[in-house]
């Protein structure tokens, strides 16, 4: 069996053929911190797409080292139970490369309460989204909706009886890859009637 590439370069892949089957779609592009370098963040550039992307201090050193003893922005926001703490910087280098592209710089820490419980959370991502205190909340969100796409896309696919496993689509048979396609069908039309019947997201759809 033969292993595809890896994930980076199907990415470029991917973003290659969006941008030719859709070339007026405004696209907001949220990833891990796999994604938080130069090569990638300068493609999102040319396409001219936006991004949300996930930033951490043991893979952008640079970034978190540049940051320290600089004035960054801050605001609070509550919602509800809920309390944001935000600090944000605009205009600032990704790394040192000569490529390095310039982004924008957003941490929140969040303490949320669910039931009775409290978490405490924090978070740091770079944009080319401009961050105003108008638009901090909404960041955060488009930030986090990834962990949401993935816990209900992927999580589902894989443990909630689609049983999508990482091989399908790989080898040089086809057999697999008609299995993920027939699968992913599956899921889509179970979407579909789920958004359609009026039942509520905590039922499953029964055949």
């Amino acid at each position: 069996m033969k292993k595809n590439d890896c994930e980076r370069n199907a990415s470029f892949r991917f973003l290659k053929d969006l941008k030719k089957e859709h070339p007026k779609l405004k696209v907001t592009v949220t990833a891990d911190a796999l994604y938080a370098n130069s090569p990638f963040i300068n493609k999102l550039h040319s396409l001219c797409y936006h991004f949300i992307i996930r930033v951490k201090s043991s893979g952008n050193k640079f970034l978190f080292e540049w940051l320290k003893g600089i004035d960054l922005q801050e605001e609070t926001i509550k919602i509800r139970n809920n309390k944001y703490y935000f600090r944000f910087i605009d205009n600032i280098p990704l790394n040192d490369t000569k490529d390095s592209p310039e982004v924008h710089f957003l941490e929140c820490e969040a303490i949320e309460q669910k039931g009775k419980k409290i978490k405490k959370t924090k978070f740091h991502w770079v944009t080319n989204h401009k961050i105003e205190k108008s638009n901090l909340y909404n960041l955060m969100l488009g930030g986090r909706a990834r962990w949401k796409i993935k816990n209900e896309t992927f999580n589902t696919l894989k443990n909630q009886g689609y049983q999508f496993e990482h091989n399908f689509g790989h080898g040089n048979k086809n057999l697999y890859t008609i299995f993920s396609f027939m699968m992913m069908l599956a899921f889509f039309i179970d979407q579909i009637q789920e958004l359609t019947s009026g039942f509520s997201n905590s039922r499953k759809i029964i055949y």
